[in-house]
């Protein structure tokens, strides 16, 4: 990825220069299996999770006849009701998403406690569970540029990820709510960032297995939390 950093295309988008990026209301979108090289040019990320800081979608309410399962009927045809809107009601599991629908019949991606529930379908400007796994990147030191970013998110996994002499940031949360960091291998290079960042949101974060080494610059760190209420920090190596 060699776009230079002033390369304004685009910028009525205030675009995110990354290698791969995932922008707006995203649900459950898998980023895997990637190689991303940044040596040869600038970009605020490798990869880039943007969603929006204001989840203001208007809601639509529609009753449903439920039986226990992820199968619904509608009690009318609502073409409002669209693949990937989060649902809730009575019965229905947090994290539960259209998954499809044709006329009045539904799946959803959890099963629905049996009823007549008034169900509410909301379109998030939020990502909505995204994973990023199993990627490689390798970076410039030099450029400054983060290996994953991610902003105004809720419940991302971020699992098993090669993220190499990282100048700035190797993981960076920010308003991101619930995150899994897990497994990942992220080398600085002097770097005097964080080489797992989590700021700016009232959820916890579970960081286990990790392993950080080389942001030993002045101010960096290993691991760093801002701004957060509980979570979990174990059996990482950070050095």
């Amino acid at each position: 990825f060699d776009r230079a950093a002033t390369d304004g295309t685009g910028s009525a988008w205030d675009p995110i220069h990354a290698g791969i990026a995932v922008y707006g209301g995203a649900v459950q979108c898998v980023i895997s299996g990637n190689t991303i090289d940044l040596t040869r040019g600038h970009a605020r990320a490798a990869i880039c999770l943007l969603g929006s800081d204001v989840d203001d979608a208007v809601a639509v309410e529609q009753r449903a006849a439920t039986n226990g399962t992820a199968r619904a009927t509608l009690a009318s045809a609502n073409p409002a009701v669209q693949l990937g809107q989060l649902i809730t009601g009575p019965g229905v599991p947090s994290a539960t998403f259209v998954v499809s629908v044709a006329g009045t019949a539904l799946l959803a991606s959890n099963p629905i406690g049996a009823g007549s529930p008034l169900l509410t379908f909301k379109w998030h400007e939020r990502g909505q569970g995204t994973a990023v796994t199993n990627n490689s990147v390798l970076c410039n030191a030099a450029d400054g540029a983060i290996g994953i970013f991610a902003q105004y998110q809720d419940s991302p996994s971020i699992l098993g990820n090669n993220l190499r002499y990282m100048g700035a940031h190797g993981i960076h949360c920010m308003d991101v709510s619930d995150p899994v960091i897990n497994g990942n291998t992220v080398l600085g290079q002097q770097s005097a960032k964080h080489g797992i960042y989590l700021e700016a949101s009232a959820t916890g974060a579970v960081v286990v297995g990790n392993v950080v080494e080389g942001f030993n610059g002045p101010g960096g760190s290993g691991i760093a939390a801002a701004n957060r209420i509980g979570g979990v920090v174990s059996a990482n190596s950070a050095t």
